[in-house]
């Protein structure tokens, strides 16, 4: 449809981990953004491991194809 999907869009909204995140590597997060529900890859702020299926906030964009998420604690909501 020509949506345009711009990285930047999606800090501060929250995703889900598809693959879960190891200590200081990379992991996957599904985000729907503009109706669409895009792949990409996210790492830890804070170097922790998230396991798949756990709910996860944007903070910024690492590069191009990553950024990095914070675990969403039951409180945070």
């Amino acid at each position: 449809s020509g949506t345009v999907f711009k990285i930047e869009d999606a800090i501060g909204l929250e995703a889900m981990i598809y693959q879960r995140i190891l200590k200081k590597d990379k992991g996957k997060i599904l985000i729907s953004l503009n109706n669409l529900t895009r792949e990409i890859d996210a790492i830890a702020l804070n170097e922790e491991e998230i396991s798949s299926f756990t709910k996860v906030k944007i903070i910024n964009i690492v590069d191009e194809n990553t950024v990095s998420v914070v675990l969403i604690k039951i409180g945070d909501l």
